[in-house]
């Protein structure tokens, strides 16, 4: 059977590929301790594993931090700066990358979905795809994974739509 690192934040989206991921694949989960991650994500990440029957591969990653901990100045018109990581999903891909490699797993699954491949630069399809060869050519024990984002062309509504034919306790979900 094929494996898949389904990337795991206890939130809805990354929940729900990861249910998906259990239909096709043996499934692995990795999250990714970042600094000043909020304790109910990772309660709600390590529920879901468990109630999932996932492995769950925890990365500790605390010099990721978010703008607001690194700069003592940010735009105050834009509320999304404070909360801004840079270079957010390179980070994130290369560590799932590297436990990737290591369990031979043959995709790396995120939860993006419509309004990030709109909104984020990092996020968008031509970005996926292009940081997806260089994670293959750089791949020396095992190359042979693409990293999938089966949520890419849907909604929120529809995200939780699905989610309610996969049988997915929501109630263990927690989104920032």
């Amino acid at each position: 059977m094929k494996k898949a690192l389904v990337l795991l934040s206890g939130g809805i989206d990354s929940t729900t590929c990861l249910y998906l991921a259990k239909e096709e694949y043996e499934t692995y989960a990795l999250t990714i301790n970042y600094y000043y991650r909020w304790d109910k994500e990772l309660e709600a990440t390590r529920a879901i594993a468990d109630a999932s029957n996932t492995e769950l591969l925890e990365a500790d990653a605390k010099f990721i931090k978010e703008a607001f901990h690194v700069f003592k100045r940010y735009k105050d018109d834009d509320l999304r700066w404070p909360f801004y990581i840079p270079a957010k999903n390179l980070l994130f891909y290369a560590i799932a990358a590297h436990y990737a490699e290591y369990i031979n797993a043959n995709a790396i699954i995120a939860g993006h979905h419509k309004e990030d491949m709109e909104f984020y630069a990092d996020a968008n399809k031509d970005y996926l795809s292009s940081l997806n060869q260089l994670l293959i050519q750089g791949a020396m024990i095992h190359n042979d994974f693409r990293i999938i984002t089966p949520l890419a062309d849907l909604n929120k509504v529809e995200i939780v739509k699905l989610g309610h034919e996969l049988n997915i306790p929501f109630e263990l979900t927690w989104s920032c």
